[in-house]
């Protein structure tokens, strides 16, 4: 089978590598080039934002491997009888790569304050996949941290991994007291009440898809606010890999057992 992959992103690397080796032909993927056949597959990070113009320069018949999508960009890849493969619909997946997320915030924790871990406050915003597998590694290490959560539900079992669960409405009045926050939540949930309250000397790192504070307003405050997207292509890109293929390879024989593909 023929694989255009985007060598953009570290994981794919070694992706590429790994098809090779087991008999696929690997060529790296252009988006100024109509490249591929029906049948072909296209492997892009689960992260890529694609753009309307690039949605429509796929061949029809194609396979693309990738995460979400709006409506409008799966509606076009449908007229054109091409099979979205959403990688973070893969539980299994999604599991691994949090861990693997959560070892690039422990890194990012060593080295953004002047002091220990250990000696930190730190506050996790979001009790979803990704916080609670942070919320896991920093029990393990005996480091303390707090849980902020934006749905009930959620108290029970963010309780089992921290000292304490925040919630919603009581983030104003809490959320000065951290040292490091980690936002999780894909959406903007720090408005002007809250960055106002916010330790000076804080750091807030964003591993999530969609900013949690409106980035204009950062020269008004002197919290550091450090962007942190796709950390296991950064720190774990080869493990970060494997895991890629793995979700991509149970995909495909999901599909041959269809007969989507030969």
């Amino acid at each position: 089978m023929n694989f255009f992959i985007d060598l953009s992103d570290k994981r794919n690397n070694y992706i590429a590598n790994s098809l090779s080796n087991i008999g696929h032909t690997v060529i790296k993927h252009d988006f100024e080039n109509n490249q591929g056949t029906a049948g072909d597959g296209f492997i892009f990070s689960p992260a890529k934002k694609f753009s309307l113009t690039e949605i429509e320069r796929f061949p029809s018949g194609v396979i693309v491997f990738a995460g979400n999508l709006t409506e409008e960009l799966k509606y076009i890849l449908n007229k054109k009888n091409i099979k979205h493969i959403n990688l973070l619909n893969d539980e299994n997946f999604v599991i691994k790569n949090a861990k693997l997320t959560a070892e690039g915030v422990l890194a990012l924790m060593i080295g953004c304050t002047g002091k220990s871990i250990f000696e930190n406050k730190i506050l996790i915003l979001g009790s979803g996949r990704v916080g609670l597998a942070i919320a896991s590694l920093l029990n393990k290490l005996t480091v303390n941290s707090d849980f902020a959560i934006f749905h009930n539900d959620k108290f029970a079992i963010a309780s089992f991994y921290c000292n304490k669960v925040v919630f919603k409405d009581e983030l104003p009045n809490e959320i000065g007291k951290y040292d490091i926050i980690i936002n999780t939540v894909p959406a903007k949930i720090l408005d002007d009440e809250i960055l106002n309250k916010i330790n000076k000397k804080a750091s807030i790192l964003e591993i999530a898809s969609v900013n949690c504070l409106n980035k204009d307003l950062l020269n008004l405050y002197t919290f550091n606010y450090i962007l942190a997207p796709a950390l296991p292509q950064v720190y774990s890109a080869e493990s970060a890999g494997t895991i890629m293929l793995e979700s991509i390879l149970k995909q495909l024989s999901n599909l041959k057992n269809n007969d989507y593909c030969k």
